[in-house]
């Protein structure tokens, strides 16, 4: 079995985007305890809001909080517009990485030589049961560090070529290493696939 796997080569644009992100989110709480706020205002008179307003004495509280709410949308609407942007330029830097598995007996062997480290959450995956819901670890079959390092070998192809002399060193400095262990835990899925394949029917 093969798969592809879209690898961004501008890391440096994945690592901004993932900090846009985490602002963004909190932009988005922040103003949604303004809303919060605003909400649990008493509403405003009436009868006495419009005077209180014609004669200087102020805004209202809720026109304040109303205000505070305006101007961390607006904040809201630049980070989603900065964030597209870089998302928009990563794309541009999209290659695709077509990933296969070995020989089973190959790699069940490589796996006893590196087996995957208790207590690293690297070398093991979320994992989701389909019937109750539940979140849980599952540990990966090997460590999963180690494998990043012996990718070539599960790669065919990088954007249609394949890989020559210095190329893996390459692609490894302009890859993230979130997409590196992403590759890894693919090729775990393909070799368990594999092995299904070739288990007697």
């Amino acid at each position: 079995p093969q798969r592809e796997y879209p690898l961004c080569l501008a890391g440096k644009l994945l690592v901004k985007a993932q900090y846009l992100e985490a602002e963004l989110r909190h932009l988005v709480e922040e103003r949604s305890g303004l809303i919060g706020e605003l909400n649990a205002l008493p509403e405003d008179d009436p009868e006495t809001a419009g005077a209180t307003r014609s004669y200087g004495d102020g805004p209202t509280p809720r026109d304040e909080k109303q205000q505070e709410i305006d101007e961390i949308t607006e904040r809201v609407e630049a980070k989603r517009r900065e964030l597209l942007g870089v998302e928009d330029e990563a794309n541009e830097d999209l290659s695709p990485v077509l990933l296969t598995a070995i020989n089973p007996t190959t790699w069940d062997k490589w796996c006893d030589e590196h087996p995957a480290r208790d207590g690293v959450d690297r070398d093991h995956t979320d994992y989701v049961d389909p019937v109750t819901g539940e979140r849980y670890q599952e540990p990966l079959p090997c460590n999963i560090d180690a494998l990043i390092a012996e990718l070539p070998r599960h790669i065919v192809t990088v954007g249609g070529s394949p890989l020559e002399d210095g190329d893996w060193d390459w692609v490894v400095s302009k890859s993230s290493n979130g997409d590196l262990r992403e590759m890894a835990v693919v090729v775990c899925a393909l070799q368990k696939t594999r092995l299904g394949e070739s288990l007697p029917k």
